[in-house]
């Protein structure tokens, strides 16, 4: 109970910060449950004041199993309760959180904001004769099915032989056991390589030099990493996972079954002669016209209008 207490008291003491600079609050917005809303649900009661709740986590989801303790599960229940909105990234997420008791009149889908103007297309330039397959993820296993997802890589390498997969992120408690389970796969490191966690005009640069994504996920409630992809023009073979489908179709690549290690190998093999027949241009506008910060922050910007009117 020490590290709750001790992060509501430090939003009490950032609070009467501000208010000592003179600012004053119409609306509170939360981002990720369960602590961070406490403070908000108690200024409510005592000032009237609203706030809004937005949620990622794929917590709630029934593949995660990690929504458990009966305290928690009913401190949650009564912070989406009250809230003035509920806010999901996916129609996914939300009826998953609805599965789960989290009732609130007042659900709505808006989903990330995708720095368009950051991932961006590289100049066209010749095909490539090596050709670079890129995942991005915190290799999860459980969740990225990252294991699955090298099985097939080894079985497409022994029908071709002129891909290489660029495996970059990696939290450290899954890094270890990827890298691992990789190399019995790939002793030598030759097709299977590892970049480390890339951020920023770094993690840019490693997609533009990229022919397509390769995401195997058993389950996502929105998947950033697709999208930035797609706004660097670059083409996907994921998994229908989850929120994936509302926000990736055919026109983007290719969707497979969760799990299903035969049609990934098949999916695969197709997109490295194919990956080229994408536009690029229109991959990035689908995105900027969905998820521009324009148009997400405009969606947020009437939704505060509408509650702290």
């Amino acid at each position: 109970m020490i590290n709750p207490i001790l992060y509501l008291m430090a939003q009490v003491i950032g609070y009467k910060f501000l208010l000592g600079k003179g600012l004053k609050f119409n609306l509170i917005h939360v981002h990720v449950l369960t602590r961070t809303a406490l403070f908000a649900l108690f200024l409510k009661l005592l000032r009237g004041t609203p706030y809004i709740i937005t949620e990622y986590w794929t917590r709630y989801l029934p593949d995660s199993l990690s929504y458990r303790g009966f305290v928690r599960r009913k401190i949650t229940s009564l912070l989406v309760k009250k809230a003035d909105a509920m806010v999901c990234i996916s129609e996914y997420l939300a009826e998953a959180m609805i599965q789960q008791g989290l009732k609130n009149n007042n659900y709505k889908i808006i989903p990330l904001a995708i720095r368009t103007g950051q991932f961006v297309p590289d100049v066209p330039s010749e095909k490539m004769q090596v050709k670079r397959i890129i995942h991005i993820s915190n290799f999860n296993n459980h969740s990225k099915n990252v294991f699955g997802m090298l099985r097939a890589v080894k079985r497409l390498k022994m029908l071709r032989n002129d891909f290489e997969l660029h495996m970059v992120g990696g939290a450290d408690k899954f890094l270890k056991e990827t890298i691992e389970f990789a190399r019995v796969l790939d002793p030598d490191g030759k097709y299977i390589i590892f970049h480390g966690a890339k951020f920023g005009v770094k993690l840019v640069e490693e997609i533009r030099k990229s022919s397509f994504l390769l995401m195997f996920s058993n389950y996502e409630t929105f998947s950033a990493v697709i999208q930035e992809c797609l706004s660097c023009g670059i083409p996907g073979v994921v998994t229908r996972a989850g929120a994936v489908p509302e926000y990736f179709n055919s026109s983007s690549g290719i969707l497979v079954a969760p799990g299903d290690e035969d049609a990934l190998v098949e999916s695969l093999n197709y997109m490295l002669d194919h990956y080229h027949d994408y536009n690029k241009q229109e991959l990035r506008e689908n995105v900027i016209r969905r998820f521009s910060y324009e148009i997400i922050g405009s969606t947020y910007y009437q939704l505060y209008k509408q509650l702290s009117s």
